[in-house]
């Protein structure tokens, strides 16, 4: 092979080498982009541990304050709001929605995210007592049983078991939520 070809040849080779290695290194760019800052972007995760419960009571007692900001049905539940006790400063957020069956005393406890809500702490003068009170939830509405169900806040901080009644229901059909 003359010199020249050969010369060639070896550049495009370091050519070659040079594209490869930066596709890589954007593909590595890329990816950690979308892990660090693609995560604000998402908007519900898959809360999808669901716990089940006799209720033996229920009663909204009115204690706390809340509001359901957002609620979507369909293939999954999605729940978006807060909720706090008057003058209680809340430092983590232990909120959960109760799905309760109207045709019985079980219920199923769907977890929550806390959401920061400076916004609540705000329009109630209180600081930042409530900036933790907002959560967010999404469940599988096959993982549920069909059935009706009413929707109610399970709001548990500073040793609190308080179950508030929300206006919102839903039925499960065959793996699909429906509101009432």
């Amino acid at each position: 092979m003359p010199k020249e070809q050969f010369i060639k040849l070896l550049e495009w080779r370091q050519l070659k080498m040079r594209i490869m290695n930066n596709i890589i290194l954007v593909s590595v760019i890329i990816f950690f982009l979308l892990v660090t800052i693609g995560s604000p972007f998402i908007i519900y995760k898959n809360f999808s541990t669901i716990h089940y419960f006799t209720i033996q009571q229920i009663e909204s007692t009115g204690e706390i304050y809340y509001n359901i900001d957002n609620f979507q049905v369909g293939d999954f539940i999605n729940i978006r709001g807060w909720a706090f006790k008057e003058g209680e400063d809340i430092e983590k957020n232990n909120i959960h929605i109760v799905l309760k069956s109207r045709n019985s005393v079980k219920g199923s406890i769907i977890k929550t995210e806390m959401v920061v809500r400076k916004d609540v702490s705000d329009f109630y003068k209180a600081g930042n007592k409530y900036d933790n009170s907002g959560f967010v939830s999404r469940v599988k509405a096959k993982k549920l049983r069909d059935g009706n169900y009413d929707i109610y806040i399970l709001y548990r901080n500073d040793d609190l078991n308080i179950l508030e009644k929300t206006k919102y229901s839903v039925t499960i059909k065959d793996g699909e939520a429906f509101e009432n």
